[in-house]
């Protein structure tokens, strides 16, 4: 069952023609979220221009959010970050909707940890490095300066972290930073647990300012030593859960009245199972729609990380770990992946952005295109076609789809501008035309005793460089076997548009906003063919790859040939798949720079050394933000507004 030629292969690309459509009568749900997306990141960006005006007002928004003052060394921050021409540096959070400052993710992670005693965090980040086999690698700082690492089986991480915070070290106080080595995340603390901690954080908030202190403790007992200490040594309870039901852990962390807490989760499962098919889904909501505790049911056998994860310790402890991709019910801290900061430069074939092969808009060919290994060596042989790459492969694969229906939008005829969902679509031949999904040839490491098997089904493709995926105007983005796929930052900086799937949350998941600069597809991908056929456009006049005019497919309003699909319409909205593709190649560049990690990085840590501070609620910084001088940058936010 292999997947066709590579379109590729057919350049030059496309001169389109596409039909025209009154948008002022046009229902589509998908132009509906476009719109409440720009709505979303405008009201996102005038927040932040209120919020950063200058340094007094930055120190109020953040001591009316969090009810305290900023940590000590704030003022340097704000100078660093100024210096990198940051500019949304507040903090806010609107309760009723998914707007929040783009440092929200660091209070989100390190709340809890003030229900925990200081000196237990650090004596936890101090030694969980010691034993090898627990996937940590520790960086210690001493008098503003890495004073050493102690890195595990591997090293990029470790020599990787410390290149990012090489810039503002100096300015850091003594800490032990544990950085998590495995590709999943680690800390699944349960909900009632939780709740006590983040109950202790709330009733802790107050401002204590003829008490509060601008300057670190120093002497404080717990940090690592060569030696043997003579405190307690902490136990983080790493638990081996690897090749077990994900959601078997994960269901704990969720809310009572949840339905990963249900009974009946089984009920759900099998209740989903037999509707899926029925069902069609345009995500609105991108933090609803990766919430484990919403829809963990549900996918629980459709993701491998969810279904049988591989070399996997969890704990249920509260554990200052840091990873680069949690889901919902996770506790880690989350800190910019290691992949994106080394892809930040130019030369990494497989996750920096390069413009060689990304085209004009017009000059892309008309396909979604996704190259990638197979999720992983499952130990269930049986659950692989149902995993999360291997239905991406089969779901956009012509032939393999040759003989199914699946569920798309098509126009009402009775209604101009609405959309009715048809149950009967065939989607082989549009997929033979507006789709080049493939796996790539891997090692036994990528796919086990099952690679033979898979390339016989599938026909393996040779690797090209991630470059090249941007002569297509889609390209997806969906996680490896546990773990953030590493190429969406260059994705993003493309003009091309990523359409991603994921379960995973990332420091920048707040800053990013869904059909704005990128395109969600759910899990289950239930509308692959309802998200393309609007871009690409179905029935009608509409092109091929290659740039071979098609002629008017079926009668009426439109159709496939020799009457599949006969009567379906969809109007072609290329302009607006342009508009995606522009914007987040240009925020990309605005946000997402080695920049913008260095000043996230700076400001997470120094939360963190408050957190693990014995005088915690006592120091702070206290100036009224005078002592800045907000016109060496000027007081106006350039980015914000335009």
């Amino acid at each position: 069952m292999r997947s066709g030629p590579d379109v590729f292969k057919q350049l030059p690309t496309l001169n389109v023609e596409a039909p025209s459509h009154d948008h002022a009568l046009d229902e589509h749900p998908i132009l509906k979220q476009l719109e409440q997306g720009e709505q979303d990141w405008s009201a996102y960006k005038t927040w932040g221009q209120q919020a950063s005006k200058n340094f007094t007002t930055v120190l109020d928004f953040y001591r009316r959010r969090h009810g305290r003052n900023p940590p000590p060394g704030f003022d340097k921050w704000y100078k660093f970050a100024k210096k990198r021409k940051v500019d949304n540096l507040g903090d806010y959070r609107a309760e009723t909707s998914r707007l929040m400052g783009p440092f929200e993710q660091i209070y989100d992670d390190l709340r809890p940890f003030w229900g925990v005693e200081p000196q237990v965090i650090r004596s936890l980040a101090a030694r969980m490095h010691e034993r090898k086999t627990d996937g940590v690698v520790g960086v210690h700082i001493r008098n503003g300066a890495v004073w050493k690492v102690n890195e595990g089986p591997t090293e990029w991480r470790a020599d990787t972290f410390v290149k990012m915070i090489e810039p503002f070290v100096k300015d850091l106080p003594d800490m032990d930073i544990a950085i998590n080595q495995l590709s999943k995340p680690r800390v699944t603390v349960p909900w009632d647990d939780l709740q006590a901690l983040l109950s202790t954080e709330e009733k802790g908030r107050a401002q204590h300012d003829f008490h509060t202190v601008n300057e670190w403790t120093k002497d404080m007992a717990g940090f690592w030593t060569d030696e043997t200490p003579k405190e307690t040594i902490e136990d983080p309870q790493w638990s081996d859960i690897s090749g077990q039901p994900y959601m078997h852990s994960a269901s704990a962390a969720c809310p009572p009245d949840s339905k990963a807490r249900s009974d009946n989760m089984t009920l759900y499962m099998a209740e989903h199972a037999s509707s899926q098919s029925r069902k069609l889904s345009i995500i609105g909501n991108h933090n609803r729609s990766i919430d484990l505790c919403h829809v963990g049911p549900h996918i629980a056998s459709l993701h491998s990380m969810l279904h049988s994860p591989s070399n996997l310790l969890n704990t249920a402890r509260l554990v200052p770990v840091f990873s680069d991709g949690k889901t919902n019910v996770n506790n880690d801290i989350l800190y910019p992946s290691m992949l994106y900061w080394d892809g930040s430069t130019d030369g990494d074939a497989d996750y920096a952005y390069s413009d060689t092969y990304d085209y004009a808009w017009d000059d892309k060919n008309d396909i979604i295109y996704w190259r990638g290994t197979t999720t992983g060596a499952l130990k269930d042989a049986a659950a692989w076609p149902n995993m999360q790459r291997e239905r991406l492969v089969r779901t956009l694969n012509g032939t393999a789809m040759a003989g199914t229906n699946v569920s798309v939008l098509s126009t009402d005829p009775m209604h101009p501008g609405a959309y009715t969902q048809l149950l009967g679509f065939s989607p082989a031949r549009f997929a033979q035309e507006h789709a080049d999904v493939a796996f790539v040839r891997g090692g036994p490491a990528t796919c086990g005793r099952n690679c033979s098997a898979l390339e016989s089904t599938w026909g393996f493709r040779n690797r090209s460089s991630l470059a090249k995926q941007f002569r297509a105007k889609y390209v997806v983005d969906v996680d490896a076997e546990g773990a953030v796929s590493g190429r969406f930052r260059a994705l993003l900086m493309s003009k091309s548009v990523p359409v991603k799937s994921t379960v995973f949350r990332e420091w920048h998941t707040s800053r990013v906003f869904e059909w704005v600069h990128f395109v969600p597809m759910d899990v289950e991908y239930r509308e692959a063919y309802s998200l393309l056929s609007y871009f690409v456009g179905y029935g009608g006049a509409r092109v091929r790859v290659g740039g071979v005019k098609a002629k008017p497919e079926g009668g009426g309003m439109g159709g496939g040939e020799g009457g599949e699909n006969e009567g379906v319409y969809v109007a072609r909205h290329d302009v607006e798949g342009r508009g995606v593709g522009a914007n987040g190649a240009e925020w990309a560049r605005q946000v997402l720079r080695r920049e913008d990690m260095e000043v996230y990085m700076f400001r997470l840590l120094l939360e963190y050394g408050r957190i693990i501070d014995d005088n915690r609620d006592y120091v702070g910084y206290v100036g009224d933000g005078s002592e800045v001088d907000d016109s060496k940058w000027g007081l106006e936010l350039l980015g914000f507004g335009n």
